[in-house]
């Protein structure tokens, strides 16, 4: 049974899942990378889930918050590890 784990954008899992999704978009997006970049970053998250399959890190998600209201929320990062993806 999958495991979650609540933490922030510090965790090493949660970085390593996140340096997967980029290498991924960058293939797919190419030149168009580079605009998409500006809003991609990490700073300090502090809602972040990493999913694991035993001691695996199998995927991750991210919730920022971009302003007091809380309306101006995003989910940010949802990423499955290439292994685990159903398609």
């Amino acid at each position: 049974m999958p495991q979650i784990k609540r933490t922030d954008s510090a965790d090493k899992d949660f970085l390593s899942l996140v340096s997967s999704l980029d290498k991924d978009l960058a293939e797919r997006d190419g030149k168009e990378r580079d605009f998409y970049n500006r809003f991609n970053k990490l700073d300090k998250i502090k809602n972040v889930i990493v999913v694991y399959e035993g001691d695996i890190p199998a995927g991750c998600g991210a919730v920022k918050k971009y302003s007091d209201d809380k309306s101006q929320s995003a989910c940010r990062k949802g990423w499955p590890l290439f292994s685990f993806q159903p398609w």
